[in-house]
């Protein structure tokens, strides 16, 4: 028997990052399991919109309605650890759209801290140990658990460190790899 694990998943509200009049409502998503425990209202998230991945702001969830959702998408990954707004928060962008008349990601936007706000760059290394960074055959001994997971940390350990979005590409692009 199969189970479609579509069932099981919910749905997310988001006001995606288009200061634009047509866009300035939100958008249904599906949220898949492997995300589920990190989104909630005033989570930051990356969501494909058109042809592009976009930033959105998560302003409610809800169990996924008895429709068809064959053609909803799904939210693509979560930017931060923690919801950079609270629901509170979330609340008063929509007092303030209503009572300033500006748009809904706008006002999301006014609320967000400073360090979210600009383009600085993360980036991911290997950890160190007391007095000396291991090499990267000593980790892939140590930790891997699949084939992909030991090249990750071969790749990231021959360059010392590497942007957090150049890794999440080389990761998409070899879960695609591995499942074809």
């Amino acid at each position: 028997m199969e189970i479609n694990t579509a069932i099981e998943m919910e749905m997310a509200r988001v006001i995606v990052d288009v200061p634009s009049k047509d866009t300035d409502r939100p958008f249904d998503y599906l949220i898949p399991a492997h995300l589920r425990p990190w989104i909630e209202v005033g989570s930051r998230v990356g969501v494909p919109f058109g042809h592009r991945t976009l930033q959105g702001f998560v302003v409610s969830v809800h169990p996924r309605p008895e429709m068809e959702t064959a053609k909803m998408k799904a939210i693509q990954e979560v930017l931060d650890v923690m919801p950079p707004l609270s629901s509170e928060l979330i609340r008063l962008g929509e007092w303030m759209r209503d009572r300033y008349a500006c748009r809904h990601i706008t006002a999301l936007q006014s609320m967000l801290p400073t360090a979210l706000k600009g383009k600085a760059e993360r980036y991911v290394s290997l950890g160190e140990t007391e007095s000396e960074t291991r090499g990267a055959d000593d980790l892939l001994a140590l930790l891997p658990e699949s084939e992909w997971e030991a090249q990750i940390l071969a790749y990231v350990g021959s360059k010392g460190e590497v942007s957090l979005q150049q890794l999440t590409r080389l990761i998409r692009i070899m879960r695609v790899t591995l499942n074809h």
